[in-house]
């Protein structure tokens, strides 16, 4: 039964993809390649949500702290798997575009090498590291057992994240969207009913909802490789493909540099602001963090969606020298997050505070986080300008310019305002760092990307 239904999900959309990334028209094209990775954004801010909820409601607001600080050791076991996810991405939408199906083959096969070794390396450092790199992140001696509890479990599972993660940007590269927002949406509510059985009839607390996450990637991974095993994959996944090739293996890891500085840089961030957040605040200001980094995530996961809908349309089209195409995607993507980003400000502006409560019925946190969210959420208007750049240079094959613009908002301007600003304000310099960062970093993107698409022509 399940077989038949992942064939259905395989075979549904079956047009020619090439032929769909070279000649359908653009905007019905981002559409089509984008609303899969939207639904599948959006499911996992819920996620990301909920999960933070459970751990709320069933360990306390130290859970919630604990989540907060374990959040950049995740986020550098994503950046693993992204790193080789997108680098292989890049490669195998531009090979696909130049006919040279045996370069996306071996794009493939080099790509889960690389991702296998990375996430044993990620467990066995993770795991002989742990104690002392959540206190460098930010752990108070109350926070750290409950932080401990979970990335211990997340660092064991290590190469089904990094392996789950890679497979989804691969997968998208060849154009079948829909497949993984299947795969990622049946993962998420996998993912959420373990969460519930683990912490709340078991007693699991933060080992239950990690276990939960890694089991869900575990799905995730077996239905990825179902997918390549199919006559319904572009791609084809074997054993032949899986000799390393140091051309192959040097090329994913630069294209790919560009999502590691992304990820890596809000890591280093999180130390920097967790460590500023606990010398100012507390615990209750790194649990104030906590639920507002989940809320502004769930404003602008959709920017993500479309973002990642737009990069096997550039990438093809740019291997295909259609540089019109390229233009017009840019243009098409710059305005469609634009206006995302919007519509996902004013949403949690209005439903600011029954959204906090469902988090904690803790007066004072609540209050505090309803203030930091207010100015952590006035300029995410400029979040899908500044997703668009590093896409585009990831997309068309240029490692430099995408790693730069990964860490423009990051690491060139957040992390010196977080540590200059409060000096002078206090824990509020802390929270106005980010909307100077916001803007700062969408002035510069806006004219190096400006000039960069004129040199397409008319």
């Amino acid at each position: 039964m399940l077989e038949c239904f992942l064939i259905w999900c395989y075979n549904r959309n079956l047009m020619d993809r090439k032929t769909l990334l070279a000649k359908e028209k653009i905007g019905k094209l981002l559409y089509k390649m984008s609303y899969p990775a939207i639904i599948s954004m959006v499911v996992m801010a819920f996620y990301n949500l909920v999960d933070a909820i459970f751990i709320g409601k069933g360990v306390g607001i130290l859970g919630i702290a604990a989540v907060a600080i374990t959040f950049p050791l995740q986020m550098i076991l994503f950046a693993v798997g992204q790193t080789v996810g997108m680098g292989s991405s890049s490669i195998i939408s531009r090979a696909l575009g130049e006919k040279n199906d045996n370069k996306a083959n071996v794009t493939l096969g080099n790509a889960y090498l690389v991702a296998i070794v990375f996430g044993i390396l990620a467990t066995v450092i993770g795991l002989v590291f742990a104690r002392p790199l959540l206190v460098l992140f930010g752990a108070t001696p109350e926070i750290l057992p409950f932080a401990y509890d979970y990335i211990a479990v997340m660092f064991a599972g290590s190469v089904l994240v990094t392996v789950s993660t890679a497979g989804a940007h691969i997968i998208r590269s060849e154009g079948a969207s829909f497949t993984v927002m299947i795969s990622m949406v049946l993962s998420i509510f996998i993912n959420l009913g373990l969460d519930y059985l683990f912490i709340f009839v078991w007693g699991w607390g933060m080992k239950g909802a990690a276990f939960a996450t890694i089991l869900a990637h575990l799905f995730t991974f077996v239905y990825q490789l179902i997918f390549f095993a199919s006559r319904h994959s572009l791609l084809t996944l074997s054993y032949k493909y899986l000799k390393p090739v140091k051309k192959i293996l040097k090329e994913i890891l630069t294209m790919g540099s560009s999502a590691l500085v992304r990820h890596s840089s809000a890591s280093l961030v999180m130390i920097v602001i967790n460590n500023s957040l606990k010398f100012y605040g507390g615990n209750m200001a790194i649990a104030v963090y906590g639920i507002v980094g989940r809320l502004v995530g769930f404003a602008i996961m959709p920017i993500f969606g479309v973002v990642q809908g737009y990069h096997p349309i550039a990438g093809f089209n740019y291997g295909a020298k259609n540089y019109k195409r390229v233009k017009k995607a840019t243009h098409l993507t710059i305005k469609v997050s634009v206006l995302m980003s919007i519509v996902g400000t004013v949403l949690i502006l209005i439903f600011a505070k029954p959204l906090i409560g469902l988090f904690t019925h803790d007066v004072e946190l609540v209050a505090k986080t309803y203030y930091a969210l207010v100015i952590l959420t006035v300029t995410l208007v400029f979040a899908g300008y500044q997703a668009v750049a590093p896409g585009y240079y990831r997309a068309t094959g240029k490692a430099l310019p995408a790693v730069i613009f990964a860490g423009l908002r990051q690491i060139i301007l957040l992390i010196p305002l977080v540590l200059i600003l409060p000096r002078f304000f206090g824990l509020n310099g802390v929270w106005y760092a980010f909307p100077i960062a916001d803007i700062l970093a969408a002035v510069i993107v806006y004219f190096v990307l400006k000039k960069e698409l004129k040199s397409f022509g008319e």
